[in-house]
């Protein structure tokens, strides 16, 4: 009994998603000495881009979790996120990129997207 008991609890812990507030706490002195900052380019091959406004985003882990989602559409040759802005950014390729799929799986996700600027060829 106890051990259904917990199970749920993780499973109630790990499907409760973001709680839209910032964790504070500070890795240990061990945890950092590894950690080498890499810095990351986007769209690199300067793609054309499309935004969407997606108010979901709460914080970096749903800014990842979007960029998880659209990375593998079909045209999408990079994607970011910014949560404290609310936007992800899509660099497509040349291939026919079509926005529906993307939109439709950060609505899914997130309750709502929107296209908002597209310079998209």
């Amino acid at each position: 009994m106890r051990m259904m008991f917990a199970i749920g609890l993780m499973s109630l812990v790990a499907s409760a998603g973001c709680s839209e507030t910032e964790s504070t706490a500070v890795p240990a002195a061990a945890d950092t000495a590894a950690v080498q900052p890499v810095a990351v380019v986007f769209n690199e091959d300067n793609n054309p881009t499309i935004e969407f406004n997606v108010p979901g985003l709460h914080c970096e882990h749903c800014a990842a979790t979007a960029c998880q989602l659209v990375k593998d559409i079909e045209g999408v040759a990079d994607v970011q996120a910014d949560a404290e802005q609310k936007i992800v950014t899509v660099a497509v390729t040349d291939k026919g990129f079509d926005s529906e799929p993307a939109r439709k799986v950060l609505e899914e996700q997130f309750g709502e997207a929107t296209v908002v600027e597209s310079d998209e060829a």
